[in-house]
């Protein structure tokens, strides 16, 4: 898959310029000052990543913090590789390394000495600076090359006072204390050895070989010009010249097949650093969005940067929920990798999203063993916390616990596939995720059977639902959200087979016969109105952990299940009313950005608001919107399970949808402007829509100009609405020729062969 057709050569120059994405994208980023630590708001350690190495570093641009504190996780160097098998097969991703610095005679690096000061993450090339006046000016410039995803480097330029102040650093690569510290990820010693000088036989390398008792990973730190030693860990002086002057890049490279040779190592900073900056410059001209407000601002931006850090260039295995640093889940769950990964293609980089979806195949045929071994029956039941290695030694023993039997979580690696091929249609791409797509639906269809109403009733003994506060006793029967992920995986397979003219088959008969009966939902409807979770749930209002009712419209999109007056809908309007601690407000895991995300759905702003307001007063997320957290309790543990990037992904999901979105299946623009942005302007570029469409445009006082760029795969026809009232819309380009349309109508417009449609209207304050 490619990034999709641009639309740069039909939008307005100065409205979509360079100027214009770089100042929208640098309005979010993150800069501390020796001001800064008087806000009374403790400072976030920075994110740096290609999703293959990278990490998060401390306000002197080291890493001093390897253990989880308040509110900055571990401030380590991760590696998508380096994990630790548990009990049951289960793999903890843990850190690879961290780096601390002190000066020559020991006197500690310290902030109140700092004569100047300033840290800033600058998001258009995915840069840490880190600028200080400490007995001598110095500049930390750390990287990690988007291409070269095993390489990070520093480049480290300081002058000191003294021979006295020259800086030492020592990175230690024995992690398993720093993880330890959390008493649920605990991990055995790293075994290490240590080569110094024999690889080139050069005394600025040493090689490292750190085995944990699943994997062993071999890496280097070089250093030109500085002293290395090896003690019990990796010592770097860094020297200064003759002009007195102490210059350094250190890089930290990792031997992986897929990775970049050895030789990269020859390469300066300047030429790497060149091309990291490019390559990202090009990742924020695919798309980026201006909204009249800094929250919405720094989350979307921060969030889609979150995104090239996650995600990397190569095909690897996406390390969510918390990327590569393992700051509270050491494992990664098909749901939460969904709710990030969803922005890909939407965005525009469905070539990455087609990069991370070849491992879920490459998973397939141990996925489908693990099925018949775990499950007893056929088909891909993706595990809930799926091993990064050895499938056939994962959960031989017995399950890591109840919610390995999390019945819905399959649907979400079909969605995952599935809406990448909405936005492409590409159906060679179609193709090759087909194996997901019917494995799925046959996992579900060998544990489903025709009721008597001749609807489709689903039951496995072990079952767990999606909500994770219900009994598993085997008496969870017709659990709604498992209903809702067979419905939709059905309705998948079919569309798929229509759409590649596959012949008929029985498994396809079954899945027509879903989509046409439907799943068993009867007798969970309740007196007042929405479903319970499972057949004869009794349980009062606010007593579930998630809102699974609300599956159709921000996780599955079954649109014709969520019309006004459907239990779907009416839940939705009662969301507060269905889960613990709604009101307080709280929220355990990701309740609050599905409420978020379906109220913009559901195209209700006032909602909207709410549900973001609901976010500060329960902490789950930093006050300057760097960082969402796993859960949000008053007590504030979860302060240490820092960048919780499924939290983050749901409201990236829930800003652009506010803008663009498709989950009806048509085209639907500025669909949930909150109240105070009506009377202000936006900007967003390079948005991406089911069909192969990209849509670019702006909002100001209700005067709109969006271009409508069709793709090489786009449909002749098109289907919009524009749900707003505005004056004198219209669209031109088309077919027909300018065409007056109306707002909350949808219209069918026509383009002209691969030319854009274009939409208009006069600046009014919209209603």
């Amino acid at each position: 898959m490619t990034s999709a057709t641009s639309a740069d050569a039909v939008t307005a120059p100065t409205q979509f310029s360079d100027d214009a994405m770089e100042q929208a994208v640098r309005r979010a980023n993150l800069v501390y000052t020796l001001a800064s630590f008087q806000s009374g708001h403790p400072p976030v350690p920075p994110f740096v990543s290609n999703g293959i190495i990278g990490g998060c570093f401390d306000l002197h641009g080291f890493m001093s913090h390897p253990n989880t504190g308040y509110p900055e996780g571990r401030t380590v160097l991760g590696y998508n590789g380096h994990h630790h098998a548990r009990a049951h097969g289960q793999h903890v991703q843990f850190p690879l390394a961290y780096i601390r610095a002190h000066f020559s005679d020991a006197h500690p690096i310290n902030l109140v000495d700092c004569q100047t000061y300033r840290q800033e993450l600058d998001l258009l090339t995915a840069t840490l600076t880190t600028s200080y006046d400490l007995y001598g000016p110095t500049s930390l410039v750390g990287y990690a090359p988007l291409h070269v995803p095993n390489l990070f480097v520093y480049r480290i330029e300081r002058t000191p006072i003294s021979k006295g102040r020259v800086l030492h650093l020592e990175i230690e690569a024995e992690t398993s204390r720093c993880q330890n510290n959390d008493s649920g990820s605990q991990v055995d010693a790293v075994q290490l050895e240590f080569l110094h000088g024999t690889t080139g036989g050069r005394p600025d390398r040493v090689t490292v070989i750190s085995r944990t008792n699943a994997t062993r990973t071999r890496w280097i730190v070089q250093c030109p010009g500085a002293t290395l030693e090896v003690r019990s860990h990796v010592h770097v002086r860094l020297d200064r010249d003759a002009a007195g002057v102490s210059a350094h890049t250190l890089m930290l490279w990792v031997e992986r097949p897929d990775g970049t040779g050895i030789e990269i190592l020859d390469q300066d900073h300047a030429t790497l650093h060149a091309r990291h900056r490019q390559l990202w410059r090009e990742f924020w001209s695919t798309s980026w969005a201006s909204f009249p407000e800094e929250r919405a601002q720094s989350v979307w931006m921060r969030t889609k940067y979150y995104l090239g850090c996650t995600f990397p260039v190569i095909t690897a295995r996406p390390m969510c929920p918390t990327g590569v640093l393992s700051n509270i889940w050491g494992y990664y769950f098909p749901q939460d990798v969904y709710f990030v990964a969803e922005n890909l293609p939407r965005l525009g980089h469905g070539d990455r999203a087609a990069l991370a979806a070849r491992d879920w195949i490459a998973q397939l045929p141990f996925v489908r063993d693990y099925t018949t071994r775990l499950m007893g029956v056929s088909g891909a039941y993706y595990p809930w916390t799926p091993p990064f290695q050895d499938y056939e030694r994962f959960e031989i023993d017995g399950v890591v616990g109840a919610d390995s039997y999390e019945l819905h979580n399959p649907a979400y690696v079909l969605a995952i596939v599935w809406h990448q091929y909405l936005i492409s249609r590409d159906r060679e791409l179609l193709a090759a995720y087909l194996p997901i797509i019917a494995g799925v639906f046959e996992f579900y269809r060998n544990i489903s059977s025709r009721s008597a109403g001749g609807t489709w009733d689903i039951y496995h003994p072990d079952a767990r639902g999606q909500d994770e506060a219900s009994s598993t006793d085997g008496k969870l029967r017709n659990l709604l959200c498992a209903g809702f992920s067979v419905e939709y995986s059905a309705r998948a397979l079919v569309q798929a087979a229509t759409d590649l003219g596959l012949p008929e088959s029985a498994l396809l008969a079954d899945a027509r016969s879903v989509v046409a009966s439907g799943m068993t939902r009867q007798t969970l409807l309740r007196p007042d109105g929405w479903f319970t979770t499972f057949e004869g749930d009794m349980r009062p209002n606010g007593s579930q952990k998630h809102p699974v009712q609300l599956n159709p419209i921000a996780f599955l999109p079954m649109p014709d299940m969520t019309e006004p007056g459907s239990p779907c809908a009416t839940a939705w309007r009662n969301r507060f009313e269905l889960t613990l601690d709604a009101k307080r407000p709280m929220t355990c895991g990701w309740t609050l950005g599905e409420f978020a995300l379906a109220s913009v759905r559901m195209r209700s702003a006032t909602d909207l608001e709410k549900d973001l307001l609901a976010i500060q007063p329960c902490r789950s997320a930093d006050p300057r919107w760097i960082q969402f957290y796993e859960s949000s309790f008053q007590e504030g543990w979860h302060l240490s399970k820092a960048y919780y990037f499924p939290m983050s992904g749901l409201y990236l999901q829930a800003f652009t949808d506010c803008l663009v979105q498709d989950w009806r299946g048509h085209l639907d623009l500025f669909a949930c402007l909150l109240p105070h942005w009506r009377s202000q302007s936006l900007t967003f570029h390079g948005l991406r829509s089911r069909g192969d469409l990209t849509v670019s445009g702006s909002w100001s006082a209700g005067g709109i100009h969006v271009v409508i760029q069709p793709g090489e795969r786009a449909a002749d026809t098109l289907r919009l609405m524009v749900s707003q009232d505005l004056k004198d819309l219209t669209a031109s380009g088309q077919v027909d020729g300018p065409m007056p349309l109306q707002g909350h109508h949808l219209h069918t417009l026509r383009f002209k062969e691969r030319l854009p449609i274009v939409l208009t209207s006069a600046g009014a304050d919209a209603g």
